[in-house]
């Protein structure tokens, strides 16, 4: 018997701001999803933007909210979002796992 991959979504930084200042509808959404068997992922580009905003943030109310997403995302069960490229890039090829990863959204008709 085949295993059904699980479902996946990945998010961005406005729905964990929208969870750390503790809005419903951001809850609601999170825990609908995951009830539904979704992995909620986090990409390395939101975890940096989380991180950019908390350093340097315009507004404490900003930094702030970034800390909590920060603190709480295990809590709310997202996972990481780890970048495996498809094919090793030959030595000294500058076009590393961004490279790849259009290769593999061409290859799929997912992207032009």
């Amino acid at each position: 018997m085949a295993l059904t991959p699980r479902k996946q979504l990945s998010l961005d930084a406005n729905l964990l701001f929208d969870l750390a200042e503790g809005k419903d509808f951001a809850h609601d959404f999170r825990e609908e999803f995951q009830s539904r068997g979704y992995r909620l992922l986090l990409p390395p580009t939101v975890r940096h933007e989380l991180h950019t905003i908390y350093t340097d943030g315009a507004s404490p109310t900003d930094r702030e909210l970034a800390r909590s997403a920060l603190v709480i995302l295990r809590s709310w069960g997202f996972s990481p979002l780890i970048w495996i490229p498809q094919q090793k890039p030959s030595p000294g090829d500058s076009r590393g796992i961004c490279w790849t990863a259009v290769s593999y959204l061409k290859r799929s008709s997912m992207m032009a």
